[in-house]
């Protein structure tokens, strides 16, 4: 299992939610359901699937097997390509990517709370993948960052969810200039 914790406020903590401007944390959870499915779990979905695309750069990495020639050619015998972290791309075999991408597949983990979401996968090699390695060929890789986490990202996220909370605690009204900017 590999996954991140989001929480607009914690059990008696509303660190988070001072952090996103709100003194109310009651405001903060009863829009908190709104916010997970409109911008949380969609953002976590497009930018696990990026990052995964893109080979790391992302989160500031470039994947490769640079160093697992090995697993490189064997990969590329049994599949067809060397495409990091991906592997029967679309098929039944594949359950990392489907994991972190899809919200229908049974690898992907979504777990909402009145405050909080936890999202990830439920792969059971997702967590060493990210932390490195000796590979079946006796090579070692590197650690992948495979959540989409990284200090930008988080801060465009954060800002996402601000506006988010905002526009649904106090929606625009007849000349809010909030509108124009």
């Amino acid at each position: 299992m590999l996954s991140i914790r989001i929480a607009g406020a914690s059990d008696g903590d509303d660190a988070y939610a001072r952090v996103l401007g709100f003194l109310d944390l009651a405001e903060v959870q009863e829009v908190w359901p709104e916010v997970v499915a409109e911008i949380i779990h969609p953002w976590f979905l497009e930018k696990a699937a990026e990052n995964i695309d893109r080979q790391g750069q992302l989160v500031g990495e470039h994947w490769s097997y640079a160093g697992e020639p090995e697993y490189m050619a064997y990969k590329l015998e049994k599949v067809g390509h060397t495409q990091v972290m991906r592997w029967d791309r679309g098929g039944e075999y594949e359950r990392l990517y489907p994991g972190l991408t899809d919200p229908m597949s049974p690898w992907h983990l979504f777990v909402q709370r009145a405050n909080s979401v936890r999202i990830g996968t439920w792969v059971p090699y997702a967590k060493r993948l990210t932390r490195g390695g000796t590979g079946p060929f006796g090579e070692d890789y590197p650690g992948r960052s495979l959540l989409p986490s990284t200090g930008s990202l988080n801060k465009k996220l954060t800002t996402r969810i601000q506006r988010a909370i905002k526009d649904k605690i106090y929606p625009l009204s007849v000349g809010d200039v909030r509108g124009f900017i």
